[in-house]
């Protein structure tokens, strides 16, 4: 996994949970800190200036190999008896 760090950003209507969401987050990330508009865009010029009215930055954000992660648990269900059946229809499911 690569660092690569997360930006969450908020429209001026959503400011309101903005700081909440914050709190919680800072709960299982400490190193989560809220940054300006402006140092938003910054990062990501892309983002249009009137949509972003406040962002936080999770900087310890790492990258996924999504597809290995997936041929992981493939991997995993067949060493476990599992079989993978594509393309079926399904008409009930027990466990």
């Amino acid at each position: 996994m690569f660092p690569r760090g997360m930006l969450t950003i908020a429209r001026q209507d959503q400011l309101g949970r903005l700081e909440e969401e914050l709190e919680r987050a800072r709960q299982f990330v400490p190193s989560i800190h809220r940054v300006s508009p402006e140092q938003a865009l910054a990062r990501v010029p892309a983002l249009r200036s009137d949509y972003v009215a406040g962002a936080f930055v999770e900087p310890d954000c790492r990258e996924i190999d999504v597809n290995e992660l997936h041929q992981g648990f493939l991997r995993n269900a067949r060493k476990r008896g599992g079989r993978i059946v594509i393309n079926a229809s399904v008409d009930a499911i027990e466990r």
